[in-house]
């Protein structure tokens, strides 16, 4: 690395949502006049440049108050220039350095920066060698899950000996949140920074851990969709080649439906019984039990009300008329009606709450007949 004054005025290059490391490569697209002007003045010099990150993003022209303190001395290494006045910039950082102040020379901002020097790591501390270990170990458990990490790009890191550069090299590569990366940038000593970095990788693993999960689970339910797609899709098929299409029946229940004021949990379920008739084969029984059940519902006379007629002389006579004996049924059924008319009286929706006549019995005595004359009998 080349050798940096321990005080230097750089152009200053503010970037917006990114963290530019030591020993690592950014390509980024430059197009605020001042940051033009930056890129143009470190290419007419020695290159190097001043990368900072702007607290907010928003903010168009940044001072030095809108600018995290700690920032990463860059080599430009190519410059491509693209339309409108913008630059495709390609640097290289090369070490960390503190934003001392700011001024303002013609279009560019110049910083006057701090580099921070070396870190002296003793390759043979215990401590040292043990944080690298644990550090390789989650990045590589991180790279098994997450997938993102590319066997070339696991071999070199692994392959890094300094403890200073396989840290910045992992924090660039594993870390997705911008205040994990800025908490890794500003902390200088090498053994904080490994902690910190195996902290941020624990969490990481088990982000990456519930997004796998996730993932699976979503996809498990894509590849279900697309099967049961292709499935209907042959079925259509056989149904059409043996001149078994029922896709008018089920069209028409679908017209009917929509033309029915069902509530909502009424129509729901229709919607359920007509796709899974829908999925049926032609021609068996459960066809049949589920047309059935399709007219029985959308046959009901939806939203349409009568007025209950209660009149406990026009119920015994009717029930008379139509019906010999069965004194307690005509008995039960008077008191019921009694009940009602009273409530009626009181509160006109009580018919819509009051409780469900159940009539029991074998075949041929009666049943039907009695529920169609308390029918006639309330004028319904």
């Amino acid at each position: 690395m080349d050798q940096i004054p321990e005080t230097v005025k750089l152009p200053l290059l503010p970037l917006r949502g990114m963290i530019m490391f030591p020993h690592t490569v950014l390509h980024f697209d430059v197009g605020r006049t001042s940051s033009v002007a930056a890129v143009e003045r470190a290419m007419l010099t020695d290159q190097l440049i001043f990368v900072a990150t702007q607290k907010d993003i928003e903010v168009e022209e940044p001072g030095a108050d809108d600018l995290y303190s700690v920032g990463t001395i860059a080599r430009v290494r190519q410059v491509l220039h693209l339309p409108g006045n913008n630059l495709r910039v390609l640097a290289e950082g090369q070490r960390r350095a503190m934003l001392v102040s700011l001024t303002r020379e013609d279009e560019a901002w110049v910083a006057q920066v701090q580099p921070v020097a070396d870190q002296q790591v003793d390759g043979t501390s215990p401590e040292i060698t043990a944080l690298v270990r644990m550090t390789l170990d989650y990045f590589e458990k991180y790279a098994e899950i997450s997938n993102r990490i590319s066997g070339e790009l696991l071999r070199t890191v692994k392959g890094v000996t300094d403890p200073d550069e396989l840290a910045d090299m992992i924090a660039v590569n594993a870390l997705t949140q911008m205040e994990d990366r800025r908490t890794l940038l500003e902390t200088i000593p090498i053994k904080e920074r490994l902690e910190a970095l195996c902290v941020c990788l624990a969490r990481e693993i088990k982000l990456a851990a519930v997004e796998k999960t996730v993932q699976m689970r979503i996809k498990s339910q894509i590849d279900k969709n697309q099967k049961d797609y292709y499935l209907r899709e042959q079925l259509k098929a056989i149904q059409e080649e043996l001149g078994e299409d029922d896709s008018d029946d089920i069209e028409e229940y679908r017209q009917r439906l929509a033309k029915t004021p069902l509530n909502e949990e009424a129509r729901e379920k229709a919607e359920k019984e007509i796709e899974r008739l829908s999925r049926m084969m032609p021609g068996t029984p459960e066809v049949t039990v589920s047309e059935t059940y399709l007219d029985w519902i959308l046959d009901m006379p939806w939203g349409k009300y009568t007025k209950d007629q209660i009149s406990l002389t026009r119920a015994r006579k009717i029930l008379d008329e139509d019906h010999y004996g069965m004194k307690q049924v005509k008995e039960r059924i008077t008191e019921h009606l009694a009940v009602l008319g009273m409530r009626l009286k009181q509160d006109p929706k009580a018919s819509m709450r009051g409780p469900i006549l159940c009539f029991v019995g074998p075949p041929g005595v009666g049943k039907t007949s009695i529920v169609k004359a308390v029918a006639r009998a309330m004028g319904r």
